[in-house]
């Protein structure tokens, strides 16, 4: 049988594994505790010590408290959840920490995963196409994760109209097949799909200089865009480059 451990007129519930496991979640510690209220009022739970040699709060400083959501009634049992924020750019590991409960401290095991987030900016960019189709830009990436990420090499994506093709194809492929079929006709669809096919011009390429970025850190990465010879007049594309958990949008446009 476990103990019960008074906690300002509460009670630690049952047979308590030990140490209490906490997990890191966005930025967060989380975890909960098993109560029960043998006071004769409502309790309302705001914060709990808590304590973690190696580990700091947002601010950078250690940790001290945690943050605890609920109310138990008189008798009331129920399992209260805590959490603390912590410096997101602590490293994934497993630490070393303590609750305080009443007057007991009972020790716990915080397992911080592995977390990749990266912000971009500008997150958007502006390509108008006349004579060149490869252009050079500028990104500020910040890791706002714990993990150290590499950017490097080619990385493709594909250009989508944005002229509202989908709905002209079908009109189109409609009015062509209308009526008998026959090798005019044939010839009529052909026509139209290899139209079609010449306003989407494919991928095109952003390639990155080579570069690792520290948890915390903040780095300009320079990239060349390449865009296919086969853009077409007075046309707008689009196309979205996902790195990690960052999104660059390019939006091309070139006027006949």
């Amino acid at each position: 049988m476990g103990t019960n451990t008074t906690f300002s007129g509460l009670k630690l519930l049952g047979e308590h594994q030990k140490p209490i496991m906490i997990r890191s979640i966005d930025g967060y510690l989380q975890g909960s505790l098993d109560l029960q209220n043998e006071t004769d009022s409502k309790v309302t739970l705001k914060s709990m010590p808590i304590k973690a040699p190696k580990l700091r709060n947002k601010s950078l400083e250690p940790l001290s408290e945690a943050r605890l959501f609920g109310k138990l009634y008189p008798n009331e049992c129920g399992k209260i959840s805590f959490n603390v924020p912590i410096d997101p750019s602590t490293p994934p590991g497993s630490y070393e920490a303590t609750i305080q409960v009443g007057d007991k401290k009972l020790p716990a095991q915080i397992l911080i995963t592995e977390n990749i987030e990266l912000e971009v900016e500008p997150d958007t960019i502006l390509l108008n196409v006349s004579s060149k189709n490869v252009f050079k830009r500028d990104f500020e990436f910040s890791n706002i994760g714990n993990t150290a990420v590499s950017i490097d090499g080619d990385w493709p994506v594909t250009l989508k109209s944005q002229q509202g093709m989908e709905t002209d194809i079908i009109h189109l492929l409609r009015d062509a097949c209308d009526g008998v079929s026959n090798a005019e006709n044939h010839d009529a669809v052909a026509e139209i799909l290899c139209n079609v096919a010449n306003t989407y011009p494919g991928s095109a390429k952003v390639s990155f200089e080579k570069v690792t970025i520290k948890p915390g850190e903040t780095t300009t990465v320079g990239a060349t865009i390449s865009l296919p010879d086969n853009i077409q007049n007075n046309m707008h594309y689009i196309a979205d480059l996902d790195l990690y958990s960052a999104n660059i949008q390019l939006d091309v446009y070139k006027r006949g």
